[in-house]
């Protein structure tokens, strides 16, 4: 049986080149560079298996003439090629790849043990080019070819690995270019001006909104500040904005007022996000503003109609109004709602439901004439409100209940609140304080009774 020795440095490799010798039936032994020579003048050997990383070890083995006296197969990176000349030039009898089969590794021994080629038997003197410098070695025919051939395998390998990452970068271009594409037509498209500023203010991007915006063209903004376009005091601002931004890398939103060029005061809503680079770096700022001056100018007037509404309601210092959402829970209380009742608007709004100001003894005997009448169960909110749901207005008489728990005599009439669109938002009941009415009809009462 063929005994060989095993020069590895790397553990695994060597013990995987022992187990695949040793299953192929030759008797193989790991041995470190030291015990190399002890081995070779206590026993046989058949074939010396030598890692890359200790060819020094060709320069002390004992040779024949210009051969060793035992083969030797080196395991080394095809890409050396350097080291597999080196090596073939002093006296290797052959080479494999680093990265070789188990399988490929046994063919390689079986093929060195066998006879050697009769016509391999002389050598050739070969002058090789490197570095600018001339070098005469020498190689048998066999061995230089073995290593051309390996060295334009290896080349190949590495054309078809260059044509591959090719098109997979002609592929990253592509879509990189699509990207670009459809970012463009994105941002082109968009219902809002768009730019970007870099660290400095400069404007880097304009899209077609904000040029229109401008009433310029993207060569007339594009390089520019604030400074170019604004009143100093308002580009400073800007600047402000900016900064926060890129500092504090969060995004700034606002609704900003300003006088267009022909003097008219507008409005627009403005977003500003923080622009990195690959790194995660900020580089600038990214912004998107829109005209929002209908819907701040619709916003403004609803607010003057409220406050008129307001004005009107607290006017009303001899009658409650008070207003609720669907839910019950009110929303509108009015100067003669306090005055009646005791309670401020801010104890209410937001707060309460009618149902503290009523009886709950009179609200529960409502609702069981209520269920009677309609054929289920009414409670809270519902007992007030069933008829305006239903289109209607209800008009009685209820006892309300002030904040010091003194008792008062009202006539409510509830109704319902709508929307555009016709649907219910809310309710509002408006009450007269009939006390002394009351009173006066039940002293009549009894004085006809007397």
């Amino acid at each position: 049986m063929s005994r060989m020795l095993v020069v590895e440095r790397d553990a695994a490799r060597r013990d995987g080149l022992v187990s695949a010798l040793t299953n192929a039936g030759f008797r193989a032994k790991a041995v470190s560079l030291a015990e190399v020579a002890g081995q070779l003048a206590s026993h046989r050997v058949e074939l010396l298996l030598v890692g890359d990383g200790d060819l020094r070890l060709l320069d002390d083995l004992p040779r024949n003439g210009d051969e060793f006296t035992v083969p030797v197969l080196t395991l080394i990176d095809l890409g050396n090629v350097s080291g597999i000349l080196a090596s073939l030039s002093a006296g290797a009898s052959g080479f494999l790849s680093r990265d070789s089969s188990s399988e490929q590794i046994v063919a390689k021994v079986k093929s060195l043990l066998r006879s050697v080629d009769p016509n391999d038997s002389d050598p050739h003197q070969i002058t090789i080019l490197g570095d600018g410098t001339l070098t005469e070695r020498t190689y048998r025919l066999a061995r230089l070819v073995e290593a051309l051939e390996a060295v334009c395998d290896d080349i190949r390998t590495l054309q078809l690995r260059y044509e591959e990452e090719q098109l997979q970068r002609r592929k990253v271009e592509q879509a990189l270019m699509e990207s670009e594409a459809f970012y463009q037509s994105l941002v082109e498209t968009l219902p809002m001006a768009m730019f970007r500023k870099d660290l400095q203010g400069h404007v880097t991007f304009a899209n077609r909104l904000l040029c229109e915006a401008f009433c310029r063209p993207s060569e007339e903004i594009i390089g520019r500040t604030d400074y170019d376009f604004f009143p100093r005091d308002l580009a400073e601002k800007y600047r402000i904005d900016d900064r926060r931004v890129v500092e504090t890398r969060q995004n700034f939103e606002t609704t900003e007022e300003f006088q267009a060029q022909d003097g008219e005061r507008r409005f627009t809503h403005v977003v500003k996000t923080p622009v990195y680079d690959a790194s995660g770096n900020p580089v600038g700022v990214q912004g998107i503003f829109s005209d929002v001056t209908d819907k701040e100018r619709a916003k403004i007037e609803l607010s003057q109609t409220k406050t008129r509404l307001q004005a009107v309601l607290d006017a009303a210092t001899q009658m409650s109004v008070i207003a609720t959402d669907v839910n019950g829970l009110i929303d509108v209380f009015n100067t003669g709602a306090a005055r009646m009742l005791g309670y401020t608007a801010e104890e209410m709004i937001g707060k309460q439901t009618p149902a503290i100001i009523h009886l709950e003894s009179e609200v529960r005997k409502r609702g069981e004439e209520m269920s009677q009448q309609f054929g289920h169960s009414f409670q809270g909110i519902d007992v007030f409100v069933e008829y305006a749901r239903r289109g209607q207005h209800e008009e009685r008489e209820w006892t309300y209940v002030r904040k010091d728990g003194s008792h008062l005599t009202v006539n409510l009439i509830v109704t319902a609140r709508r929307d555009r669109d016709g649907q219910i938002e809310g309710f509002l009941g408006i009450a007269t304080d009939i006390s002394a009415r009351k009173k006066a009809e039940e002293a009549m009462r009894k004085a006809k009774e007397a």
